[in-house]
């Protein structure tokens, strides 16, 4: 027998009529003032970079856009609620903020020569400040259920989305409205990056294989039928266009459907290998239209040579030089940090890295940075800031999934799903960094710096079991409060 009984502050979980184990739950957080505001805007902009990308982050005033409100609201959030300085003790946080401070020490000293260049590039480290904020939400009670239903509610017309308006990007890119600032005489208000596409696929399929099951029956996500063919097209779209994306993508399936049910995921087996067979069978037989943009066709051939090319060579590919670029750039900032005269500093924010290192390759200079996030941190902040930034993420990591094998332990298993979420978002997400420019643009920083403060957030949340994982007879543990079954009344 397995009942449930709960109350305002805590969680009781009946495992017979001698035994019990209590945890601390929080009240349910409500929002106000200017944490209401920033909420409301963060959800907005999250799910236009979702749907939009490119030509959703490109809406404002140049140079000041969607991203310039939310930070600005971010940091009156924390001005405005002075408590989060408690968190400072918190060692995650810890990092975080001597990452910022030491972006913001490499940032001042340039804003005079860069100006808002200076500003914008700034961002890699200045958006860890919705992270602190989304952080001190999550800790203080925002209800993980709101959230996830928010996002399966948002994201579950994603996967049809990108089946239905990806062929009109492909032929109808050059005749699609463009706003009339960005690069290239403007940005096409619809715009799809391979890499971007990726990492949200990634955190899709998590949502389905194991935030979904523990969701009431009539979750926010579309029906098996409608979401995983949807879901496989938009793989094979993601993965034809970018290699990043597609080995992004594919380690954090993997990861995700290790952890998952078995039912499910045999279920995503199944529609894939069908869909597999039918796309070697069409494609053998000429049956597949192929469709291309720039030097990438969207084709099973294509996909194969993508994963060829992250391995080895392969012959007559287009992307062969372009990693071949990246190559040669990447060690050339290796070679200028760990080994030259800007180990201590980096460069800076400010300075455009493509042209100061002699890879520029666009005409009007838009490129400013390696595709390659990391890296981009270790040339302007130097081994130090990189340092920083690699323990950071080793602890944030490291953590969630100890507190993932905590809840897991003790049975709450809507908790220990949401941090397999938020691992496997991160995982895609800083792998595509490492092939891409992610961090830097709002349509990645965005969303990444967001689920870092709601991974900071479930670190924190007070969630502590009363006593040990095991059961212990009532009224013998100091740690476990009395219980009287009868009327279910609980006190310490």
């Amino acid at each position: 027998m397995r009942n449930k009984l709960t109350t305002k502050n805590f969680g009781m979980e009946l495992r017979d009529s001698r035994t019990v184990t209590v945890s601390r739950i929080p009240a349910t957080h409500r929002l106000r003032g200017t944490a209401r505001l920033f909420v409301f805007m963060l959800g907005l902009a999250l799910v236009g970079y979702t749907y939009g990308n490119k030509g959703f982050a490109y809406i404002g005033v140049a140079p000041f856009y969607i991203d310039t409100l939310i930070v600005a609201t971010a940091v009156l959030a924390l001005i405005l609620r002075p408590r989060c300085l408690r968190m400072i003790k918190d060692p995650t946080i810890a990092l975080l903020l001597l990452f910022m401070i030491w972006g913001t020490a490499r940032t001042i000293p340039f804003v005079e020569i860069y100006g808002i260049n200076a500003l914008r590039d700034s961002v890699v480290w200045a958006w860890g400040t919705i992270a602190l904020v989304v952080a001190l939400l999550v800790a203080q009670g925002l209800s993980l259920h709101a959230v996830a239903s928010w996002y399966g509610t948002t994201m579950k017309w994603f996967v049809a989305w990108i089946t239905l308006t990806f062929p009109l990007y492909i032929f109808l890119g050059d005749m699609l409205p463009r706003w009339p600032w960005g690069p290239d005489g403007g940005v096409p208000i619809i715009v799809f990056k391979g890499g971007d596409v990726g990492v949200q696929l990634a955190g899709i399929i998590a949502f389905y294989l194991v935030i979904a099951p523990s969701m009431p029956s009539r979750g926010p996500m579309l029906p098996a039928w409608m979401t995983l063919p949807c879901w496989l097209v938009s793989f094979v779209i993601a993965a034809s266009i970018n290699r990043g994306g597609f080995l992004a993508l594919l380690i954090a399936s993997a990861f995700v459907a290790y952890n998952a049910r078995f039912k499910r995921v045999g279920l995503l087996g199944l529609v894939f290998g069908l869909f597999v067979l039918v796309g070697v069978f069409s494609s053998a037989n000429d049956m597949l239209p192929e469709y291309r943009r720039g030097d990438r066709a969207i084709s099973i051939e294509q996909l194969s040579n993508n994963i060829q090319s992250i391995f080895s060579d392969v012959d007559n590919f287009g992307g062969a030089g372009t990693k071949r670029w990246r190559l040669e750039w990447w060690n050339s900032i290796i070679a200028y940090t760990f080994d030259g005269e800007y180990f201590w500093t980096g460069k800076g924010f400010g300075i455009n890295l493509a042209d100061d290192d002699g890879f520029q390759v666009t005409a009007d200079k838009s490129l400013r940075s390696p595709h390659n996030g990391h890296l981009t941190i270790l040339a302007r902040m130097g081994v130090p800031g990189f340092v920083i930034w690699i323990l950071f993420l080793l602890t944030l990591l490291s953590r969630l999934w100890r507190r993932y094998k905590q809840w897991k332990r003790l049975g709450e298993d809507f908790h220990a799903s949401v941090c397999i979420w938020v691992l496997t978002f991160l995982g895609a997400a800083l792998i595509n960094t490492a092939f891409d420019v992610y961090l830097e643009g709002p349509m990645g920083g965005i969303w990444f710096w967001s689920v870092v403060g709601l991974a900071i957030g479930l670190i924190n949340q007070r969630h502590e079991t009363k006593g040990t994982p095991e059961l212990y007879p009532m009224g013998r543990s100091p740690n476990v409060p009395s219980i009287n079954i009868s009327s279910c009344h609980m006190w310490r």
